[in-house]
């Protein structure tokens, strides 16, 4: 049985802690310095080393003065990857085992055990929901992108011209935007199917997301070392801009209208960082464990 029985806590030894540790020399930072939330909980998913060793953890607030202190949503997953959640609140987790064991699994809200939901996947690394609650799968190894059809079936919805698909978000009108490693570009995908390059020359683009206005964010994780990126690239288009640089082994990210952008930094650092959209500062919010995959904030 996957148990919701302990709570993780933060260290607070890591106050003192700085970005010029986790983001690279000479950013600054501050911690827990927020006094309000948007879009919490903010989830995160940690893939583990070993079968039954992977876990998804929440953060229901942010603490003034102090690192914010994580709860234990799930555990006893199979290398879990990707998250996402749909309107009802449904959380749904991608874990990442050759075909036939991959699966995506679902925690239905006020559930302390996840179910399988999708069987038969190959690698899958991200996962995302529609407007409709379709799920879109992303099968790294295999260059495509499966999703449920109505009848919930899984079907394919981009089999070809892909480069090693990392990470998935949808817009509001159903387009599906995908990080390609192989290729270093972002791509948009129409619900028909249709694949336009949007971004390129990106070194190893990972996590993806986007703000209200429909302006894109990217890490971009060079060599996993600290040489990662903060990247923007504007939604009318035009030469994707560096935000922040200098990070550590940076895998994912996601938008909150009131705090701006939150990204994971992997291992070492393991840790969860904040990017002011108005000031540019980067603040330390807390660590996790270690192997930190993918970071979700709740869609409504």
């Amino acid at each position: 049985m996957l148990s919701f029985s302990h709570i993780f806590t933060f260290g607070f030894a890591c106050l003192a802690l700085v970005c010029a540790t986790a983001c690279g020399e000479g950013s600054g930072s501050s911690v827990g310095k927020f006094t309000r939330d948007a879009n919490f909980p903010l989830y995160f998913s940690i893939s583990g080393t070993r079968l039954g060793d992977g876990s998804v953890y929440k953060i229901a607030a942010l603490e003034r003065g102090a690192l914010a202190t994580p709860e234990l949503v799930v555990s006893g997953l199979d290398f879990p990857t990707g998250i996402a959640m749909d309107g009802a609140g449904r959380l749904y987790i991608a874990e990442k085992l050759p075909e036939p064991d991959g699966k995506v699994k679902v925690v239905e809200p006020g559930a302390t055990t996840a179910t399988v939901l999708v069987t038969g996947l190959h690698n899958p690394v991200a996962v995302a929901v529609d407007s409709f609650d379709r799920l879109y799968v992303t099968a790294n190894d295999l260059d495509r992108i499966l999703k449920t059809d109505a009848a919930g079936d899984v079907v394919p919805f981009v089999d070809t011209g892909l480069s090693s698909p990392r990470d998935l978000y949808v817009d509001p009108h159903d387009n599906v935007y995908v990080s390609e490693v192989g290729e270093g570009v972002v791509a948009k995908i129409s619900p028909k199917g249709e694949r336009t390059v949007v971004a390129s020359g990106l070194a190893n683009p990972f996590g993806l997301t986007a703000d209200l206005a429909g302006d894109l964010y990217v890490v971009v994780n060079r060599t996993g070392g600290n040489d990662g990126e903060l990247v923007h690239i504007p939604a009318a288009g035009g030469t994707p801009k560096t935000l922040a640089s200098g990070l550590a082994n940076p895998v994912a990210v996601a938008f909150d209208n009131a705090h701006g952008l939150f990204f994971i930094e992997g291992g070492p650092a393991n840790r969860i960082v904040n990017y002011s959209l108005k000031s540019g500062e980067l603040t330390v919010v807390g660590e996790t464990p270690a192997n930190p995959y993918a970071i979700m904030l709740t869609p409504f």
